[in-house]
């Protein structure tokens, strides 16, 4: 994956920049894109719903994803988090 680097003054309209140092002055920050942040909207989703008590079963078929494919999400997100939720 190729990684575009630019500077936000010169090309963010001057209250966006402003709104982002209110967060996060100095240093670089990653801005996924649009595919990745709807992918990790809709994992973060997922594991709020497992967590909710829904069954695998239920996500996948709302996600329409393999159970395997939401076991595996569940997976990462537990080992990423040091035990987050209950996958397993």
């Amino acid at each position: 994956m190729r990684t575009r680097k630019a500077e936000a003054v010169k090309i963010l309209p001057p209250e966006l920049v402003e709104r982002i140092q209110e967060y996060f002055t100095g240093g670089y920050l990653y801005v996924p894109s649009r595919m990745k942040a709807k992918r990790l909207l809709r994992n973060m989703e997922i594991i709020r719903m497992f967590n909710a008590g829904k069954t695998i079963t239920e996500i996948s078929e709302t996600f329409l994803l393999s159970r395997t494919g939401v076991r595996y999400i569940l997976k990462a997100a537990k080992r990423n988090s040091g035990g987050g939720s209950n996958a397993g």
